[in-house]
């Protein structure tokens, strides 16, 4: 992946057409060849305000829009809905899919 055009996850919805989203690399170092993960927020313009904390998305590199603002969301992969359970569903599913135990979460 280039640095004019990272994928992420949005961490934080700061105000209406601002988000912030992690990047996050790994590389191998090269003396030990141990993986090492580094994590890198960058705020991103969200021009008609479609993302949502948890979705991942794509950015691109662009002009300055603000002081600390150079990246403007391209698209979205995987909506937050998608890939996170809720956990009230759980309750109405019955006992024999829970397990064995009469178990049930509050």
């Amino acid at each position: 992946m280039s640095k004019i055009e990272q994928i992420g996850v949005i961490i934080k919805i700061i105000q209406s057409n601002t988000i912030v989203v992690r990047v996050k690399r790994e590389f191998s170092h090269p003396v030990y060849s141990k993986r090492i993960t580094r994590t890198k927020n960058y705020l991103v313009h969200d021009q008609y305000n479609i993302g949502k904390l948890g979705d991942r998305v794509r950015i691109n590199k662009t002009r300055p829009l603000s002081r600390k603002k150079h990246w403007k969301l391209m698209s979205i992969f995987l909506l937050s809905s998608d890939k996170w359970v809720n956990p009230g569903s759980l309750i109405e599913q019955p006992n024999s899919l829970l397990g064995s135990t009469n178990w049930v979460p509050a």
